[in-house]
């Protein structure tokens, strides 16, 4: 888990904002899968995010360019 987030009902939930290893606010909740595959969901933004892949071998990288990427986007 990034530092400032927990794990509850099955999704990681952002616990704290001004741990800024990802972009987010607190109580956004997302899952990552073994091949790079995951999701997130910004209630404050009303938006989510589904993102597919298969790369194990890249999923940090890409998943924190996406990430990065896509809320460069909607500022």
């Amino acid at each position: 888990m990034p530092p400032g987030h927990g794990f509850g009902l099955g999704f990681a939930v952002r616990t704290h904002a001004r741990h800024r290893a990802v972009p987010g606010i607190a109580r956004s909740v997302l899952l990552s899968g073994m091949a790079g595959t995951f999701f997130w969901i910004d209630p404050a933004e009303d938006m989510f995010a589904v993102f597919m892949m298969q790369g194990p071998g890249q999923r940090q990288h890409t998943r924190s360019m996406v990430r990065n990427l896509v809320y460069a986007a909607v500022e």
